[in-house]
């Protein structure tokens, strides 16, 4: 192997780096394994929020038809012009060390909601509840995008130090093992034929 030095300080410094990219490997390993449930208990939840919201559009198609018939389109126009603004507060939650976003609304007490007609009042209900449902359900699939970037992300992290950078060492520390010996082989016979020129000349026997 070119670039490499044969030393057995290199060896040392090798083996030291196989051991830390096999620690590495398995935090990663982890890591992808929360994500991966991450994942799956985001899914359970987009699916019961698309429920929640095909129900809560039925709700709000019933209550505008119902609204329709008692006040008309002129009326609902009227309220909502006179409804006051929802406070939706997007929260920072984490999953896996991911930041993900939570959704909170709050609907602010209108001083006409006791006056109001009763279709207007469910009408508003409903038709708030339909926004929070929309917008609960927009986040949880930003968040599962999320999380399946970074869980690419991590795979091609992971898949390089398995398949790439943890053989390339264990490569390079057999190769430096096998070279040592071979040296240290070498210095032996070297000795060894040394030792022999020097028995000769003394001219004692070997």
């Amino acid at each position: 192997m070119e670039n490499v030095r044969v030393t057995r300080k290199e060896l040392i410094d090798t083996e030291a780096k196989i051991r830390l990219a096999e620690r590495g490997l398995e935090l990663l390993k982890m890591k992808r394994s929360i994500l991966v449930l991450g994942i799956f208990r985001k899914l359970k939840e987009l699916g019961r929020s698309k429920s929640n919201l095909s129900q809560v559009v039925y709700s709000a198609e019933m209550a505008f038809n119902a609204a329709i018939k008692e006040v008309g389109e002129v009326g609902i126009e009227m309220a909502s012009s006179e409804a006051p603004d929802l406070k939706v507060d997007i929260l920072d939650e984490k999953t896996a060390g991911i930041s993900t976003p939570a959704v909170k609304m709050e609907s602010p007490a209108g001083g006409n909601d006791i006056l109001m007609n009763s279709s207007l009042y469910d009408l508003k209900r409903t038709y708030s509840r339909l926004l929070g449902e929309i917008i609960k359900t927009y986040l949880i699939e930003k968040e599962i995008r999320d999380l399946l970037r970074e869980l690419f992300k991590l795979n091609r992290r992971t898949n390089s130090i398995e398949y790439t950078v943890l053989p390339n060492l264990i490569l390079t520390a057999s190769y430096l093992r096998q070279s040592l010996d071979d040296i240290e082989r070498g210095n032996i016979v070297s000795l060894k034929f040394v030792k022999k020129n020097i028995l000769e000349k003394d001219g004692r026997p070997r």
